[in-house]
């Protein structure tokens, strides 16, 4: 027990760090960067998607329909950005909160469904998009106001590196039900090396003073 006390207050102690700041905010947008990146070659065909179009992808795909719980496989891979724009709203710059916010806000919209969900609100796939767009402000509002934001860095990380070796895992599996060679492109990788390099800082990384 005291050794998990002294780890929190550690972990406390470099909550304070100015220095970790701006390193941890470039990590998010880096983050950001790897999610839009290409997640899926399939060599000989002309299909290369980064992971919005990948989740979207999988939607239409009848055995991620009938997952249980359904559209897992869409799911795993959207979260991503639910995840993303937490880390960006812990870190944020405090002189540049109103644009680091209304950034946030604008990947909010991007997760909606389209107009049609106003016509079509029993698809599942309109609901998902619904559901974690309202997941990411709820999680946002909750971090912007928590002090302890290298836990809260911890536990996120450890979940995305869970999430993007699981998502891409059920991606190739459900391609491949198609036949289609799916090779792993730089994103996922990419994202994985931002998540571990964010756990690597805060677990190496020793409060000043100490």
């Amino acid at each position: 027990m005291s050794r998990f006390n002294n780890s929190l207050k550690r972990l406390q102690a470099l909550d304070r760090e100015s220095s970790l700041a701006p390193l941890f905010y470039a990590f998010s947008l880096l983050g950001l960067l790897a999610y839009v990146l290409p997640w899926v070659h399939n060599p000989g065909q002309a299909l290369t998607l980064g992971a919005y179009d990948l989740a979207e992808w999988l939607s239409l795909h009848p055995g991620v329909r009938f997952q249980s719980p359904p559209l897992l496989a869409s799911a795993l891979i959207r979260l991503h950005l639910v995840l993303l724009s937490g880390l960006i709203v812990l870190w944020m710059p405090r002189r540049l909160w109103v644009w680091t916010l209304g950034f946030v806000v604008l990947l909010v919209l991007a997760q909606l469904p389209p107009a049609e969900f106003v016509s079509q609100r029993e698809d599942m796939n309109y609901q998902q998009q619904l559901g974690l767009a309202v997941l990411t402000l709820i999680l946002c509002g909750g971090l912007a106001v928590w002090s302890r934001r290298t836990l809260a860095t911890l536990m996120l990380g450890v979940v995305g590196i869970g999430v993007c070796v699981w998502g891409v895992i059920q991606a190739r599996e459900f391609m491949q039900v198609f036949h289609l060679p799916a090779w792993m492109g730089l994103g996922a990788p990419l994202l994985m090396l931002v998540y571990l390099a964010m756990i690597g800082v805060i677990w190496g990384r020793e409060p000043s003073g100490e």
